[in-house]
């Protein structure tokens, strides 16, 4: 695009069949061979819009061929069968102009109307292609799905597991925080008591301040966890489009919740221990 080079990956697709399989968020199906659609990563990675014009080639190695963005693909997000989001879409005439092959076809994708039915369809392929010898390799969506789910169910336990860890520490943490509080004032809770100061306004002073604590804990932790995971995201996968997404944005405030209740929790019996002094006791204490 201009001098900006960089690198992509290209389907060639029947132009009957590209409507069928892709949704558009903006623009038209392709209908000649000079026009394509994109994903929306790489639209926004490369800042192509409606009417940009892409040379695709080496111009280094040969002449190279220019095609006019005419459609930008609806986010799909890691697919098993086309990984659109990055990719350019062209028909097969124009794939097979600049690549060669015609008649020759990398993949093939076959879409069911259920997805129960994908482990029976894959067998009964398998059976046919494959009876003598192996020719073609078949991948069943479904059985990439139960691993996808099995995984991410072991990674979230062991997630849950260190988070039920660390909130178990931070409760420990804020407990000892406020006892210590509790003996180092021992003298102004007793001035306190003895010039009126209720047990239950001792109580509530300690779990302001613990949920004090929990709140700008939980907030520093959201903030600081937030600008780690984009980080670490961006660098993994090089787009934070999913990063934002509501569906995971929903999981913070969740945390800060439990964080800060986790606190004052953790603040009820440094609180009771405080409105319980003997003021004369209190007062002698140094």
């Amino acid at each position: 695009v201009g001098d900006d080079r960089r690198r992509a990956t290209i389907y060639g697709l029947d132009e009957g069949v590209i409507p069928e399989i892709l949704e558009l968020s903006e623009g038209a199906y392709p209908k000649s061979t000079s026009a394509v659609i994109i994903g929306p990563s790489l639209a926004e990675r490369v800042d192509l819009t409606l009417g940009s014009k892409i040379d695709i080639g080496d111009s280094d190695e040969g002449p190279t061929t220019t095609v006019r963005v005419v459609g930008i693909i609806e986010e799909r997000g890691m697919s098993n069968d086309l990984n659109t989001d990055s990719a350019i879409i062209g028909s097969e005439k124009l794939f097979t102009g600049i690549f060669g092959g015609e008649g020759e076809y990398a993949q093939v994708n076959i879409v069911l109307d259920d997805i129960n039915d994908a482990r029976n369809a894959s067998t009964e392929i398998e059976e046919q292609l494959n009876k003598k010898k192996e020719q073609v390799m078949v991948q069943d969506s479904s059985r990439m799905l139960e691993n996808i789910t099995e995984t991410l169910g072991t990674m979230t336990a062991f997630v849950m597991a260190i988070a039920g860890i660390s909130l178990l520490v931070a409760a420990v943490s804020i407990f000892n925080v406020m006892m210590m509080s509790v003996t180092e004032r021992i003298r102004e809770i007793g001035i306190l008591r003895s010039i009126g100061t209720q047990r239950n306004e001792i109580r509530k002073m300690f779990i302001y301040e613990s949920a004090i604590l929990g709140g700008l804990g939980a907030s520093i932790g959201a903030v600081a966890s937030l600008t780690i995971g984009w980080v670490v995201v961006l660098a993994m996968v090089g787009s934070t489009a999913y990063f934002f997404a509501p569906a995971s944005l929903i999981y913070v405030p969740l945390a800060m919740g439990i964080g800060f209740v986790t606190c004052v929790v953790s603040g009820v019996y440094p609180a009771w221990s405080a409105s319980n002094l003997d003021p004369i006791e209190a007062l002698r204490a140094e």
